[in-house]
């Protein structure tokens, strides 16, 4: 029954992201810009403020670590998230969970993919029947660097109005740093 309802929390979170994507300036597949604002209004929609959600990096020789950290969890019990980057720059390796999420919940496109050098985004989704209040890294990925002289890897950490949701089903807005 637990793995039923989480599967339920998964399916919902990954409607929402595709329903609201968050961006005010979203293009559509032609390039053309899309009003998001004109998305329907819920008036029995209930929001958690939430704390922060931060994009941090480091490189260790010629690989790069990119770690989504939370901080000032009020409760979550799921997510969907996508981190874009530049595959010029940096090929994508690995996908690690952290130790704060339930690892076997968590699903990324990065997992279930062998050649990983034409991904341009990585995506992740998790969801439980319970509320997660610790801070720290959600997940880290980490990335073959292709060129040693960049500076600028093109990380975009895509983080919608309804990425995060705690065990209610009410959404949880995090500030994204």
């Amino acid at each position: 029954m637990k793995r039923f309802l989480a599967i339920l929390l998964v399916l919902t979170l990954a409607l929402c992201c595709f329903i609201s994507c968050g961006n005010d300036d979203a293009n559509d597949a032609n390039g053309t810009e899309t009003d998001t604002d004109k998305a329907p209004a819920y008036e029995s929609r209930v929001e958690v403020a939430g704390g922060t959600i931060e994009l941090q990096t480091q490189i260790d020789g010629e690989t790069l670590y990119a770690s989504v950290v939370i901080d000032g969890n009020p409760g979550i019990a799921g997510f969907v998230l996508d981190l874009q980057f530049d595959n010029t720059k940096c090929v994508v390796r690995e996908f690690t969970a952290s130790d704060i999420i339930d690892y076997e919940m968590i699903t990324s496109n990065i997992q279930q993919s062998e050649d990983k050098s034409a991904f341009t985004s990585a995506s992740a989704m998790w969801a439980v029947t319970s509320d997660v209040v610790s801070d720290g890294v959600l997940f880290t990925l980490a990335f073959d660097i292709i060129d040693a002289s960049a500076e600028d890897f093109g990380f975009n950490l895509i983080c919608g109005e309804d990425a995060f949701t705690n065990q209610n089903l009410e959404a949880v807005r995090f500030t994204v740093k």
